[in-house]
């Protein structure tokens, strides 16, 4: 099956890019994906970022979310995106007020893919696709009222007692381990690049973060919960800030300062000729990529980077840092997730924090 693009929404919950890094008035390269790490980090901090992916698609998708939320107001951006369920008419119309802010090809590309407009763009990914399908098979099973009524509570406390009565059930153990066996979710919901360096049971694995997901944040404020189980967001506070009135003005008094381009961080941080990125956040990559080929990019970060550097990585099957590259930090958290915890709203992943004072290497040491 021939998908247009992988990920509706980014699954890198931009709290903790926040949390890590050092943002205001500085700089950042990142990984694109969905676009809501870039897209929510502009909208709350005067900063300089360039959001980078390998897939041509994903950019279209980061830049059309960039002109709904410039031209619609938060609302309409939401429904129009698909966050929120609204007619398909109605995103006919927000598409012809916002298709001046996309480049010709994008535009040619929309239009030759209407049908996820009017949809919703970002439930016509892959991933997304995927997933709420099976979403939809546990919503069922749990029962509706038992969702709302989870996401309706006032405390993390009186979430983990209600998922431990209500929704913790060994038919969801099963369910995970169908959903997430390699066999089916590398060949339908992931490309099996994606699964590389897979070890054990992803659905063991991820099933033992399902209880975090529902209780060690507030239910109100998780978008991903409520999207992913509802297949909409419930409550305006809970949507990402580029789609929040909040933030609204923010966002376009910075977007400028946001640019979107395809192709690999491998190749713009070789490429660039003064590379003076301050913070690199780069998702999951290491999941993606060979060992030599990860250690290879750091290096070529730290060698070419002419301001002290600080570097979040997520791994869920190989952790980006190893012998080859760990020499080169002066300073290493391997598990930032456990400071996350309470924090992080798609807690699935491992999250790493690193940082360099490059004027602390001399030129040999830096060329080891």
């Amino acid at each position: 099956m021939k998908h247009t693009y992988d990920f509706g929404i980014s699954q890198d919950d931009f709290l903790l890019e926040e949390m890590a890094l050092p943002l205001e008035n500085g700089s950042l390269m990142c990984i694109a994906s969905g676009g809501e790490v870039p897209l929510s980090l502009i909208a709350k901090h005067n900063i300089h970022i360039l959001a980078l992916d390998v897939s041509l698609n994903q950019i279209r998708l980061c830049r059309l979310k960039a002109a709904a939320a410039q031209s619609l107001e938060p609302p309409e951006s939401a429904a129009f995106l698909g966050f929120i369920k609204r007619n398909e008419p109605l995103r006919t119309v927000y598409f012809k007020k916002m298709a001046v802010l996309l480049p010709k090809d994008d535009l040619e590309f929309w239009n030759d893919n209407f049908h996820l407009i009017t949809t919703g763009v970002i439930r016509n990914s892959r991933f997304e696709k995927y997933l709420l399908f099976f979403c939809k098979l546990f919503y069922n099973y749990i029962g509706k009222r038992k969702i709302y009524e989870l996401l309706n509570m006032e405390s993390v406390e009186c979430q983990a007692v209600y998922f431990d009565k209500h929704i913790s059930k060994s038919l969801i153990k099963w369910l995970f381990k169908i959903v997430f066996s390699s066999t089916l979710y590398g060949n339908r919901g992931l490309d099996v690049q994606g699964l590389r360096h897979q070890n054990g049971s992803l659905g063991t694995q991820f099933y033992l973060k399902f209880r975090e997901f529902f209780t060690s944040t507030p239910a109100k404020k998780n978008f991903y919960l409520q999207f992913y189980m509802l297949g909409e967001v419930l409550f305006e506070k809970a949507l990402p800030p580029y789609l929040q009135q909040d933030f609204h003005e923010n966002f376009l008094k910075n977007i400028q300062g946001l640019t979107f381009e395809c192709g690999t961080i491998q190749d713009k941080v070789k490429s660039i000729e003064s590379l003076r990125f301050a913070n690199y956040a780069l998702s999951n990559i290491s999941d993606w990529m060979e060992e030599e080929a990860m250690n290879s990019l750091v290096k070529t970060i730290v060698n070419r980077t002419e301001v002290p550097v600080n570097i979040c990585a997520r791994y869920i099957h190989r952790n980006p840092w190893n012998d080859g590259n760990q020499h080169l930090f002066s300073k290493l958290e391997i598990d930032f997730s456990k400071k996350a915890l309470g924090v992080d709203r798609f807690p699935f992943y491992t999250m790493t924090k690193s940082m360099v004072n490059t004027t602390s290497y001399d030129s040999n040491s830096k060329t080891k």
